[in-house]
């Protein structure tokens, strides 16, 4: 801890990469920290293409997922050290519209820049909620239960936060249907609320057999979707407000991207390459984690790309090769 006191009962989660072909498919493995605040794993493959770390206890924040957060080789020693922060923590009591404690509600506290990394919460039976140890700075609370409607606020704190009473709102309903370009209702399809009031805030369910997904404790005013389904293009930034009519939305088929990768000088295709799906936020200005990475033979690449709305852009490259990047294209094209 801060104090270089060891920390024992913290969960380790080891994430391995030894694919190139298919990012992160290698899995995670998972230890504790014994009482001396050490832990150890000998189930890593032999082949090691990237590694991440990441490590929670309830009463400490943790650092971001996934980041290197030691170098590899003082891990393979057994020389990392790795220091976590007691942070602070955001307490209160969630009412209902009738200034009753509700018991058995969610409550989320995060940052506007990881908002889905706050652990969600459920509050006692006198309505009372503690959030896991945090950062300091702007921090974004929602609360909801069935029944009633969310309520949403925004502070900034530097220590403990015991806050007012949130008081929850009258519930709505939001009804969204999914179905694919025939009309068709598509079964199983993720819908999320992805940002209301400007905050995201990352409301799950699933459509039923009809295609349809009901939310029965949505907010009065506008909130913004994000759909999708393997084996379909996702959709996000869907504008809905709760009412009688339904929201439609209409999954395409996934995008298909094919090419080749030729030599300049020669016009040869180039034997062994890499293709990178990337993001691109405006021409020749990609996003620097790759959507996905693959490995491709004899100058010809054929790849299913989950995208959404954004503008993509593919990567090639090769080994004594300067790396080249397509034009942007949308789900569209």
């Amino acid at each position: 801890d801060d104090a270089g006191e060891p920390i024992a009962g913290a969960r380790v989660r080891v994430s391995v990469d030894s694919s190139k072909k298919y990012p992160g498919v290698s899995g995670r493995i998972e230890a504790t920290t014994d009482e001396q605040g050490r832990w150890w794993t000998q189930d890593l493959p032999e082949r090691i293409d990237r590694m991440w770390l990441h490590v929670s206890h309830a009463e400490y924040v943790s650092p971001d997922w996934y980041s290197e957060l030691v170098p590899a080789d003082k891990l393979s020693k057994g020389e990392g050290v790795i220091t976590l922060s007691r942070g602070l923590q955001v307490t209160g009591t969630i009412i209902g519209a009738d200034g009753e404690a509700v018991s058995g509600a969610e409550v989320q506290v995060s940052t506007p820049m990881h908002p889905y990394r706050g652990e969600v919460v459920k509050t006692d039976a006198q309505g009372r909620f503690r959030s896991q140890p945090l950062t300091g700075g702007t921090l974004v609370i929602w609360a909801r239960a069935d029944g009633h409607g969310p309520a949403l606020t925004t502070i900034e704190a530097t220590k403990d936060v015991e806050l007012p009473a949130m008081k929850l709102t009258e519930p709505h309903v939001l009804r969204v249907r999914v179905v694919d370009r025939h009309g068709l209702g598509i079964e199983g399809a993720d819908v999320s609320v992805i940002q209301w009031r400007g905050n995201s805030v990352g409301w799950r369910g699933q459509t039923d057999a009809s295609g349809l997904h009901v939310l029965n404790n949505a907010p009065a005013d506008k909130v913004s979707l994000r759909v999708g389904k393997e084996g379909f293009t996702s959709v996000s930034d869907i504008e809905a407000i709760a009412g009688d009519e339904e929201v439609l939305v209409v999954l395409g088929p996934p995008l298909r991207g094919r090419g080749r990768v030729l030599d300049a000088t020669t016009d040869q295709p180039v034997p062994n390459f890499t293709i990178k799906h990337m993001y691109s936020w405006g021409v020749g200005s990609p996003a620097d984690n790759p959507r996905g990475e693959y490995e491709f033979t004899d100058g010809i690449f054929d790849l299913v790309i989950d995208t959404r709305e954004y503008e993509n852009v593919l990567m090639a490259s090769a080994s004594g090769y300067e790396s080249q990047i397509s034009l942007p294209f949308d789900n569209t094209k």
